[in-house]
């Protein structure tokens, strides 16, 4: 995002699509880039909402070579009577909003010129703190002149002047050194006391100093953004730190899990395994008693984002031989910093495939008898994984399986197992006809609707998910 940002005579809709004209859930992503971007407020306010014409002459929209993909998807664009005239500070608002719809899951590098050039103290701190958190690990780079709220936070900062690399460190390293950058902090720093809380003037760029802020972070995928490419063995050996979780409540975890299970329903594997014949689909501990949902390690205690932030999806054949279990492991379940703790994905391993024995015995109830887990390759946090499970011989009350843990973005086995499951010989007693599979989510107890043209819903984020 450049100081300098583009003015489009769009509506305020299209002007925020302008950063992804291909996105598939445009409401929704439209909605949710312009609550992260600090623009929704105002939006709301305006006569026609999304819909309310910008009519802001653009620089350079003219000259723009538009297909015809565009052309349809823009229709044609005038500027009309009504249109309406916002302010620096809102422009700049829907801007930021611009570049939030244009990340995703592959972007690696968000570079920020000025970004809050036009915002006034309390927004400019509020958007970079929605940046910090949704930043996952991905690299940013600020350049700014200002001082204090960011540079606070950030990993590196390079203090450049004339063109040339004068000063690097922390913020803390560069002002115990107490040179230029300890110079200019501290003459904001009195100049913004002075004002008694209202907003400095940014200074305009000049040949002077600008600092450049280089924040690098292993961790959650920007909470709304997700998995990455393959990490370097640096990343994997000494990860920078990650900000922590969104909490519970806030506005920032709800738009975190709806983009998540978003996500999930639109990755390439789930729309193919939603055409297999004779396989179906279901959603475990979709319908857990909240009772004992809070209790349970992996539907309650380990639910939420960072950790385990929607409901596994899962694929299962009619004859309950075979299934792909669809789930995203999040930023705070390592135990090496930026790497799942394997015992994380050895609890996983346990369920998914106790889940395949367990439809295969015959009271539907068995413990773990065994459970011989390899790893393969260390796990990256922040991804979507898939657990397949095949069925390998039954005997009695004693069932074998196997399953292997996969990075669902590079294809990497990750992770081996196979376990023997025993029903208790007092099973018979325990009575829990139909629970078990309620539970676990069989063919007839499925998160799946059928539609009157006989054609599946899509599957609806469980109640569990909402936050």
């Amino acid at each position: 995002m450049y100081q300098d940002y583009q003015y489009f005579p769009l509506t305020v809709k299209e002007n925020i699509l302008m950063g992804r004209p291909d996105s598939t859930d445009p409401e929704t992503e439209i909605e949710d880039a312009t609550k992260l971007g600090g623009a929704y407020d105002f939006i709301q306010k305006l006569s026609l909402g999304f819909d309310t014409d910008l009519g802001m002459a653009s620089s350079g929209y003219a000259s723009m070579s538009c297909g015809e993909h565009e052309k349809e998807l823009f229709k044609s664009i005038e500027e009309t009577e009504k249109s309406v005239q916002l302010s620096g500070g809102q422009w700049q608002r829907l801007a930021i909003s611009r570049t939030f719809m244009r990340n995703s899951q592959r972007t690696r590098l968000l570079c920020y010129d000025e970004p809050s050039a036009s915002l006034d103290p309390k927004a400019e701190a509020e958007t970079f703190e929605r940046l910090r958190n949704l930043r996952g690990d991905k690299t940013i780079i600020f350049v700014t002149h200002r001082f204090g709220h960011l540079t606070k936070h950030a990993d590196l900062i390079l203090y450049v002047k004339e063109g040339s690399v004068i000063e690097q460190g922390t913020h803390k390293s560069l002002l115990a050194q107490g040179g230029e950058y300890a110079k200019m902090y501290e003459l904001q720093s009195r100049a913004f006391a002075a004002s008694h809380g209202h907003a400095s003037q940014t200074p305009k760029r000049s040949r002077g100093a600008v600092v450049a802020l280089l924040a690098v972070s292993v961790g959650s995928a920007s909470y709304v953004a997700g998995s990455l490419y393959p990490p370097t063995t640096l990343q994997l050996i000494n990860p920078p730190p990650a900000p922590p979780a969104p909490a519970l409540g806030t506005e920032e975890a709800q738009i975190y899990v709806t983009a998540l299970e978003r996500k999930l329903q639109n990755l390439p594997l789930t729309k193919d395994l939603r055409q297999r014949q004779g396989w179906y689909e279901s959603r475990p501990y979709q319908n857990y008693p909240e009772e004992r949902r809070r209790h349970s390690l992996t539907s309650g205690t380990l639910r939420g984002p960072g950790k385990l932030a929607i409901p596994p999806l899962v694929f299962a054949k009619d004859d309950e031989s075979e299934a792909i279990v669809i789930t995203h492991v999040g930023r705070s379940l390592c135990g090496h910093d930026g790497i799942v703790h394997g015992g994380l994905l050895a609890t996983l391993l346990d369920e998914t495939l106790a889940r395949n024995a367990l439809l295969n015995l015959p009271a539907k109830v068995g413990v773990t008898a065994n459970l011989s887990v390899n790893y393969r390759a260390p796990a990256r946090a922040d991804q979507f994984i898939t657990i397949h499970t095949r069925l390998d011989k039954v005997s009695g009350r004693k069932v074998t399986v196997s399953g292997t843990v996969t990075s669902l973005e590079t294809g990497e086995v990750l992770t081996e197992a196979t376990a023997l499951f025993v029903q208790p010989k007092y099973a018979h007693l325990l009575n829990v006809h139909g629970e078990v599979e309620k539970v676990l989510g069989t063919r007839n107890v499925t998160s799946q609707d059928v539609g009157p043209d006989g054609a599946k819903k899509q599957v609806k984020v469980p109640q569990e998910a909402a936050v």
